[in-house]
């Protein structure tokens, strides 16, 4: 039996289409459909300045609105040949692009969790998520799409004692309970087996496919375009930061991977926070250390052989 899935259906939102193969409530084959998300954007540019196709990148991507203007803003940079690795600027961008990489793994995950009958994380995590809008909010107006970057430049104006404090305390409150709420999740025996084998892909298939990102890290492969000295942008270059990797390639290694890289993710903030403002390093290891969530703690929670053990 053949099914038309998408993209009319509310699990699809309008942007893919299959073609699925079905036995029963197996899927045998599927063909994908893509391209259903173009919008003409680049046809709107034709007629637009630069600066204005920074709030069309918000809606191509409403879950990581900053990074896709971010990607706008660097390419309209390097057709100039600019490139400053030391602004301040930058290194505002270089916050914002991590807490916009937090509401994403915070979907993410929370999404997941809901999908095995799991309501609680789902709804805290929503949650989270509503405050990091909030630091949007404060800094250019919209809790949504920001519009925030600018090519060549930024504002500080908007950053006040008010705003460093609230993240610096907000920051600290969200290692300790996402510790908390999420280390009983992995014990989640329904959970692990909804998750464990699905998905899973090697590590010749995703060099084959270019496949990159949090599939390609879960399989195995080092890379991130922010730690290599090639691909890096903003201020990862002088950060301090770890890149996690799996071992299995399924779906519950890269659920793993999202919630170390939402931890690494805070700590980036912290420290660039602490450089643009404090101009002192040495902090942010104070903070690492009173929020509960240590070196040990974060290998403990990432080791998947560890977690797989009590299925």
């Amino acid at each position: 039996m053949f099914v038309q899935f998408g993209p009319q259906h509310p699990g699809s939102h309008g942007l893919i289409k299959f073609t699925l193969e079905m036995l029963g409530e197996t899927i045998r084959n599927s063909i994908l459909y893509i391209g259903l998300l173009h919008r003409g954007t680049e046809k709107l540019f034709e007629t637009r300045p630069f600066y204005m196709g920074t709030p069309y990148m918000d809606r191509l991507d409403y879950v990581s609105t900053l990074t896709s203007e971010h990607a706008h803003v660097l390419g309209i940079e390097g057709l100039v040949d600019y490139q400053v690795s030391s602004a301040a600027f930058l290194k505002i961008r270089t916050v914002f692009d991590e807490i916009t990489r937090i509401k994403n793994h915070l979907m993410h995950i929370s999404i997941l969790t809901f999908d095995t009958g799991n309501f609680f994380i789902f709804f805290f995590f929503l949650e989270w998520r509503e405050h990091l809008m909030g630091f949007y909010e404060a800094v250019s107006g919209a809790r949504l799409h920001a519009a925030l970057y600018r090519p060549f430049e930024t504002r500080f104006s908007y950053f006040n004692s008010y705003l460093i404090d609230n993240m610096f305390s907000y920051f600290n409150y969200f290692l300790f309970f996402f510790k908390n709420f999420f280390q009983p999740l992995l014990f989640f025996r329904v959970l692990k087996l909804r998750f464990m084998g699905i998905g899973s892909m090697s590590k010749n298939f995703v060099k084959n496919a270019s496949i990159s990102g949090v599939i390609a890290r879960s399989c195995g492969l080092k890379y991130d375009v922010r730690s290599s000295y090639q691909t890096t942008y903003a201020f990862y270059k002088y950060l301090n930061f770890k890149v996690f990797t799996g071992d299995y390639g399924d779906l519950y290694d890269r659920m793993l991977l999202m919630v170390g890289e939402v931890v690494e993710s805070v700590l980036i903030i912290v420290q660039t926070l602490f450089r643009v403002f404090v101009q002192s390093i040495d902090n942010s290891q104070r903070f690492t250390s009173s929020s509960g969530l240590g070196v040990k703690a974060v290998n403990y929670v990432l080791d998947s052989s560890i977690q797989r053990q009590y299925v």
